[in-house]
């Protein structure tokens, strides 16, 4: 094997300035231009890893791929002292309005916004396989981050005046059996433990709910479920919608920037195969096939599952995560890259087809060629299958704009935006940090005046309190808790990752602490 290490902090361009993405024809494009806004902050994220040539990567027991240049994550931190503003930035730039809540509100229809609208918000723990990632002790830059989560969710929680309830968000994605250890990796990109076995679940008062419906275990809603059909005449596959989908008003499309060996890249249109039970019978025939049975790609299913899911729940804004993505091997493992970067737009579309931009650039950068948008199914030069489906969303179907968008570009060079005085009070996490024999986490309050409560404690992967903090009370718009790694009668915890909950003024929030 032959290792060469990278330091990545940033997106590697000058603060403020466009990325210099490589042009490259395409068979068809929109005429009409979509709003895309690009934020990015240099100091949200550094990614380490080394380079290894040569790998034997074994996947599903089913095959060995040899030669593959892989790279392997050693690595990754996120400063969510950052992300927050990111996400709001993002939202108030596409949307173009002069505050958080303003912004969030804009994009639901007139007069269908009220305290009773429930939401869900479509993640992707899609979080990696060997040799790319060692899940347990490592933060995964190409999986679903609480903290985006989070900040997305208190940007919610900001409309109707900063009443709108935070337990009517539901976040999910959808999993099988064969997939374990939700909860530990879970925990360690930044979400609460679960105590539900064989699944993960996550509900309760003060907090938003969270849920990995797991469709092998899915007899109580597969029955009742609505269903459609999708894929070309004489081809189609019914599918299943899952609960959170059609028990919510509207749709928050959060995915990840990576390449998919099936489909193209990983986007805005794949993401939401995270919406049905079987997602499996529109993929290949097995690991490293294109095509199924019937001789059709994602490509052929992904634009018919898009606009079924649009019918059920429509989806307000789709964001895409910029902190860390794959330009090669995804979406699982292989090839690394970051732009610190979050995007937003209500063109599934133009999203992905920015996102394609980025990954081609990537690629062309490492010496690979451009995965491109033909009308038919087909490969590119490295035998990496193109995006095809972006051309038939955008030519046949109608639902978006084939172009790099009107971008919208937000340096952060700024310092952390104070929250809003409403209605209800306003509280988010700031960084954590390790320092000699103990964690210090910094939360930011709202500047009311009003008299902060905040409770918290240390939780195992059990979800079993192991240490109750003091309760704090504030009118200070910032305050630190500190935990000096100790259980209730003061000894030592074993290594390992703990959930801090904190509860101020009734909300909950969680913060991971990786104690190795």
């Amino acid at each position: 094997m032959k290792r060469r290490d990278f330091l990545r902090y940033g997106s590697g361009a000058a603060l403020g300035a466009p990325l210099i993405l490589t042009p490259r024809k395409h068979l068809f494009a929109s005429p009409a231009k979509s709003r895309l806004a690009i934020v990015q902050d240099p100091r949200v994220a550094g990614l380490l890893y080394s380079t290894i040539d040569e790998v034997v990567i074994n996947r599903d027991e089913e095959e060995e791929l040899t030669g593959k240049v892989i790279d392997r994550l050693q690595a990754y931190v996120v400063d969510q002292t950052y992300v927050a503003p990111m996400v709001d930035e993002a939202i108030v730039s596409l949307t173009q309005k002069e505050s958080v809540a303003a912004a969030w509100e804009s994009l639901f229809p007139p007069g269908q916004l009220t305290a009773e609208t429930k939401i869900a918000i479509k993640i992707n723990i899609c979080y990696g396989w060997e040799p790319s990632y060692s899940w347990n002790t490592v933060m995964s830059p190409f999986g679903a981050k609480a903290s985006i989560v989070n900040a997305i969710v208190l940007g919610l929680s900001q409309m109707l005046d900063g009443t709108f309830p935070i337990t009517n968000i539901r976040v999910f994605d959808r999993i099988v059996d064969s997939m374990t250890q939700n909860n530990e990796r879970m925990v360690q990109q930044g979400f609460p433990a679960s105590t539900v076995e064989k699944t993960y679940l996550v509900a309760g008062e003060g907090q938003y709910g969270i849920e990995l419906v797991n469709v092998d275990r899915g007899a109580d809603f597969l029955s009742t479920a609505p269903t459609f059909e999708a894929g070309p005449e004489g081809k189609t596959v019914t599918q299943t919608i899952v609960p959170p989908v059609y028990e919510s008003d509207f749709m928050i499309n959060l995915t990840n920037m990576k390449d998919h060996y099936y489909a193209g890249v990983t986007g805005a249109f794949k993401n939401l195969f995270g919406c049905i039970h079987n997602c499996g019978a529109t993929h290949g025939r097995q690991s490293g096939e294109p095509l199924n049975d019937d001789g059709c790609s994602p490509a052929d299913y992904l634009p018919d599952v898009y606009r079924n899911l649009n019918d059920t729940c429509p989806i307000i804004v789709h964001i895409m995560d910029g902190l860390g993505g794959l330009y090669e091997g995804g979406p699982t493992y292989g090839r690394m890259f970051s732009h610190n970067m979050i995007t937003a737009s209500t063109d599934p579309v133009t999203l992905d087809f920015y996102e394609l931009m980025l990954v081609n650039d990537a690629r062309i950068a490492n010496g690979m060629h451009a995965i491109l948008t033909p009308e038919i199914f087909s490969t590119n030069e490295d035998e990496h299958v193109n995006a095809t489906y972006l051309n038939l969303a955008a030519q046949y179907y109608s639902l978006g704009n084939l172009n790099e968008g009107e971008q919208i570009r937000t340096p952060m060079v700024g310092t952390v935006i104070p929250l809003p005085s409403l209605q209800k009070p306003q509280s988010r996490l700031l960084e954590l940090k390790r320092s000699t024999g103990a964690y210090r986490l910094g939360i930011a309050l709202d500047r009311s005046g009003r008299t902060h409560t905040i409770e918290s404690r240390i939780l195992n992967l059990q979800g079993k309190t192991v240490r109750a903090v003091k309760t704090i009370r504030t009118s200070q718009p910032m305050l630190e808790l500190e935990w000096d790694g100790r259980n209730g009668i003061g000894g030592g915890v074993a290594r390992g990752l703990y959930s801090w909950e904190i509860r101020v003024d009734g909300i909950v929030h969680h913060q991971t602490v990786a104690h190795f």
